[in-house]
């Protein structure tokens, strides 16, 4: 994060933390298996929609640990790092923890929906999505969205953050239609639609006032029973005329 000339650090927080934890000793658990027992862990915990289909439903969650390499990995921790934690600390942990299944869980599906119906023939079935990139991509959508003229840097130059995103659609795009692995573009791009569903859902007071319960049961007001006892009060009143009626009265 680039910001007139100096380099913004934000504080790591715990939730990132965790997430770069975890997909670093999966990535060096990984490079050892390869290299000794030629097993990739990629194939059994990446998301393909052969196995998707087949009951691997893990695989929509465990896909974003695994790492595609060493330069992935550090860009993505970073982006993790610096554009997620300043989320979280805008957002707070619950809304940024949703944000993130959000785009993890929707980028898997629509990567899985795409695999299955527009690449069903040929070596792109084979593919799998792994990777932070589409959880990644979506952070770097919702930043520039909230801080449109944030200062990021891009190949060592500043550009602003709303440039920086449609430049990263356009690439994704350009890689979803002309790429020998376009399916994994869209499985990003779905991750960066997700996401961004997610913040206008948020952002609605509609949804805001189904999401508060104390708003949601003055929709639906309980009725208040009606008690048995008559509630009569009796009235005394001064005889001043001997025509009055001597019953007493209520009310």
């Amino acid at each position: 994060m680039y910001n007139r000339g100096q380099m913004h650090l934000p504080q790591l927080s715990n939730l990132n933390k965790i997430i770069i934890i975890i997909t670093v000793s999966l990535f060096l658990i990984n490079s050892i298996f390869i290299h000794a027992i030629n097993i990739d862990l990629k194939f059994i915990l990446g998301l393909s929609s052969f196995y998707f289909f087949k009951g691997y439903i893990y695989q929509l969650v465990s896909y974003c640990f695994v790492a595609n390499g060493l330069l992935e990995l550090v860009f993505n921790s970073l982006i993790f790092w610096f554009i997620g934690s300043e989320l979280e600390t805008l957002w707070g942990k619950t809304r940024y923890r949703n944000f993130l299944l959000s785009a993890v869980l929707g980028g898997g599906l629509i990567f899985v929906l795409f695999q299955n119906i527009f690449f069903s023939m040929g070596p792109s079935l084979s593919i799998a999505l792994s990777g932070l990139g589409g959880a990644a991509n979506a952070m770097l959508l919702a930043y520039a969205i909230i801080y449109p003229d944030r200062m990021l840097i891009l190949l060592l130059f500043p550009v602003k953050a709303k440039y920086f995103c449609a430049i990263l659609i356009a690439m994704q795009l350009y890689s979803g239609f002309f790429s020998p692995m376009a399916v994994l573009s869209w499985g990003h791009l779905g991750a960066m639609f997700s996401g961004f569903i997610f913040m206008i859902m948020v952002s609605s007071p509609r949804f805001k006032q189904y999401l508060d319960f104390k708003k949601t049961s003055r929709l639906f007001p309980k009725k208040k029973k009606r008690s048995g006892k008559a509630n009569l009060t009796l009235i005394k009143t001064d005889k001043t005329d001997e025509n009055d009626d001597d019953r007493p009265k209520y009310h």
